[in-house]
């Protein structure tokens, strides 16, 4: 049995029993194939826009005997599907600009699907506020971390929903932030204050300061000493 690393883990545990997953830019194929190894989906289908990692995932496949129930796709983003062809689509590992690209260049599958997980590696702010500003509903918002590193998974289905504009601390830290472990959210929290405090001393050192810029970065700043007050209460 395939034994995943705490991001991917994360990522499986928020897929319910379904007929059929897209794992788009697919990795290796580990995702896929451990959700098939315990019956949570009964067929996958694996895209990337190159070879190599569809290679590499053909190669897990017929390690563990589950090729011919998964169907390889060389192709960009969410193109490769047809709407409703895969109730859950999963687009992790990405930049978050990207990820809201594919979303864009193919809304009418993303909109179709029951709900997808997304994971993006950076701009995490970026992708909640296309969410929320394009009619999808974050269902869920998990935080992990896994080799001093941060990983956010978004659990989202689209339901034509009125523009929503969220305030640069939820963009930041999640609208869900409360449901986190409080010991993983204060970590985290931490480490944005300290980067945030390091931009605000930048922008200050500069030969023309930018004001308004720093005044903004000081009310993230007292926004997030909040939140770790709340975290260790």
């Amino acid at each position: 049995m395939i034994n995943l690393p705490d991001r991917l883990k994360a990522i499986a545990n928020s897929i319910e029993p379904v007929s059929v997953v897209a794992d788009i830019g697919t990795d290796h194929g580990l995702l896929p194939v451990y959700l098939l190894q315990r019956g949570i989906v009964s067929r996958a289908i694996l895209s990337d826009v190159n070879q190599d990692p569809l290679d590499k995932a053909k190669k897990t496949a017929e390690n563990y005997g589950f090729t011919e129930r998964i169907d390889f796709r060389l192709g960009d983003g969410l193109l490769v599907l047809a709407p409703t062809e895969a109730p859950v689509i999963v687009i992790a590992g990405m930049g978050g600009i990207l990820i809201n690209s594919l979303l864009q260049s193919a809304s009418s599958v993303a909109k179709k699907a029951e709900y997808l997980i997304l994971q993006p590696m950076q701009a995490v702010p970026e992708v909640r506020r296309f969410l929320l500003m394009n009619g999808y509903q974050i269902l869920s918002d998990q935080m992990v971390k896994e080799k001093n590193h941060f990983y956010h998974i978004l659990k989202v289905t689209y339901q034509e929903l009125k523009p929503v504009t969220i305030s640069p601390l939820e963009s930041l830290i999640g609208l869900y932030w409360k449901d986190n472990s409080p010991e993983l959210m204060t970590e985290f929290v931490k480490e944005q204050l300290q980067r945030y405090q390091k931009k605000q001393a930048g922008l200050s050192k500069s030969a023309n300061p930018d004001k308004m810029h720093i005044q903004k970065c000081q009310e993230i700043i007292n926004e997030l000493k909040e939140v770790v007050k709340w975290l260790q209460q």
